[in-house]
């Protein structure tokens, strides 16, 4: 579908486009921060934020090239599980880690297009453009998995390098049963949110189905 195609090609360039300049910005600011330029990209790839829109920008990419991948990426369950992580990335920013920096100049448009520009394009992408009708409630017992390895990443990494990219994940300052409440929470949210999602998917192809019912045929 064309119009897919081309939303997902802008979507993905500006996803593409932010990632690029934040990656710049770690590398360059990686001495100063007493970081190796390994070190600092290591830890760039250590955010939930990044990964999230990373898979978005792949898959969005897939599907305006037409990949060999793009039939796994297209598929509803993998787009709604994207829609639930970004969802949840710009809920956690503005609700939880908005007020701890402050950047500026292109750092900003980064960090906003990241976290509010690209969740708002992609969850209209996942409303307008997606297939509904196709989801079941046990098709987000899946979805727990990469949220679930990114924990036990973050874990193991900032046991072994003291980085967490996070404040509610940070063990140095929460201890550990702080921080495995904290996954307990988050679980709940992308339970709770996937659910809806589910819920909205059932909705949305209960209408399609019942206005391409009424469409009169010759």
């Amino acid at each position: 579908m064309l119009v897919r195609r081309l939303t997902a090609t802008l979507i993905a360039a500006l996803c593409v486009t932010a990632l690029a300049i934040q990656l710049y910005i770690a590398v360059e600011y990686a001495h100063p921060s007493g970081h190796s330029v390994g070190g600092a990209i290591l830890n760039y790839f250590s955010y939930f934020t990044i990964l999230t829109n990373l898979a978005i920008a792949t898959a969005l990419v897939a599907t305006a090239t037409n990949a060999s991948d793009a039939r796994i990426w297209n598929r509803p369950s993998a787009n709604t599980a994207l829609a639930v992580y970004i969802i949840v990335v710009a809920t956690v920013y503005a609700a939880l880690l908005r007020h701890l920096y402050a950047p500026s100049g292109i750092e900003f448009l980064a960090e906003r297009t990241l976290h509010f520009v690209v969740p708002a394009l992609f969850a209209g992408y996942w409303i307008l453009l997606v297939p509904k009708g196709t989801l079941r409630l046990k098709d987000q017992l899946p979805w727990l998995l990469p949220p679930a390895a990114f924990f036990a990443w973050t874990l193991v990494h900032g046991a072994l390098t003291g980085f967490y990219p996070y404040p509610f994940l940070n063990v140095a300052e929460r201890g550990y049963p702080g921080v495995l409440w904290s996954g307990l929470l988050f679980s709940a949210l992308f339970l709770a949110l996937g659910t809806v999602l589910i819920i909205v998917d059932w909705l949305l192809g209960s209408l399609q189905n019942r206005w391409q019912g009424e469409i009169p045929t010759a």
